[in-house]
């Protein structure tokens, strides 16, 4: 669930197997940013 975008930035709470549920700019994250990159691909 997205809870906040700015410019460089997207804001998400997900669950994870070891730390429960987290907040997490995901346009940080070097797991995340590939997979947002192949989806805007998808999209467009």
């Amino acid at each position: 669930m997205i809870v906040a975008a700015a410019p460089g930035e997207l804001w998400v709470i997900h669950p994870t197997s070891s730390r429960g549920v987290i907040r997490e700019n995901i346009m940080a994250s070097s797991y995340w940013r590939p997979k947002i990159y192949t989806v805007k691909d998808l999209i467009q």
